[in-house]
């Protein structure tokens, strides 16, 4: 590769390339914002996500605990079958 800047060939105009650098970096801020804004949404979501669960097992108790029951007993059987399934190819 040659690190020579676009303007040194024939058919490209001075100065295109500082324009090509002003865009690129105008770009790579809007991204960084982008990214930034982004974080901040999901932040807020799982803190509201949080609440939300702590209120509601706080508020009620026995379904909570019966839900993460289910939720866990579910998670195992889904390991047990792949384990199986897994051993079975074997």
């Amino acid at each position: 590769m040659m690190n020579t800047p676009l303007s040194a060939h024939r058919d490209i105009p001075q100065g295109f390339d500082a324009g090509i650098a002003n865009s690129l970096e105008g770009l790579g801020h809007q991204a960084t914002q982008m990214a930034i804004d982004g974080a901040r949404s999901v932040r807020e979501h799982a803190v509201q996500a949080r609440d939300s669960a702590a209120g509601f097992v706080q508020h009620k108790p026995l379904p909570a605990l019966l839900l993460a029951a289910a939720g866990g007993a579910a998670v195992m059987l889904l390991a047990g079958w792949l384990m199986r399934s897994s051993a079975s190819r074997h």
